[in-house]
């Protein structure tokens, strides 16, 4: 009732992504929906999506998330959104998307005396920058994973732990958890 009366078409859904580099590495991923945008004047949030309305007849990549704060999702967080930047950047044969966005849903809601599920969405561009910046952290990483270094990247303040927690912290001696697994390019 919130968010399909204002999808005119559904142009795809759980849409395969994949962006080969020329070395052959690949980026691989599912786009949650792309859609022509439309708000729906009856629909009974369309006065909390008006701003929206400049988006009418766009074909946006939309990413679906839970979430336990929709505070989480600011106005800026499509365009610096690096999943939303990938898949912009996915060449597609079944449209030409000229916007992102996000569907947020609260994880948590009062069934009682709210009206709707508390949804927010955001529709805006991926910002240039951040989609030049994700791709040299792609190819930053890619050419690491080659050369085999690992560097840590402050997973050690993780809540949930870090397999590589032990092998950072002594510098690559402790590999307690962990197993080596022999591939193609290594000798050992």
């Amino acid at each position: 009732e919130q968010v399909i009366p204002h999808i005119k078409e559904t142009v795809s859904v759980q849409e395969y992504v994949k962006i080969e580099s020329e070395d052959g590495d690949q980026i691989i991923g599912y786009i949650d929906f792309v859609g022509k945008w439309f708000l729906d004047k009856s629909a009974s949030n369309y006065e909390d999506l008006k701003h929206l309305e400049k988006f009418n007849d766009k074909v946006v990549i939309f990413d679906n998330k839970t979430t336990s704060s929709l505070s989480w999702y600011k106005e800026d967080s499509v365009q610096l959104s690096e999943q939303l930047g990938t898949y912009f950047e996915h060449p597609s044969e079944h449209h030409d998307a000229e916007y992102a966005g996000y569907v947020a849903i609260a994880k948590k809601f009062r069934v009682r005396k709210e009206p709707h599920v508390p949804i927010k969405i955001i529709i805006d561009k991926v910002a240039p920058d951040t989609i030049k910046s994700i791709f040299e952290s792609y190819s930053t990483t890619i050419h690491n994973i080659k050369l085999g270094n690992f560097y840590c990247t402050g997973c050690k303040s993780s809540p949930w732990g870090c397999p590589y927690k032990k092998y950072c912290e002594t510098e690559g001696q402790d590999l307690t958890g962990l197993e080596y697994v022999k591939g193609r390019d290594n000798k050992k």
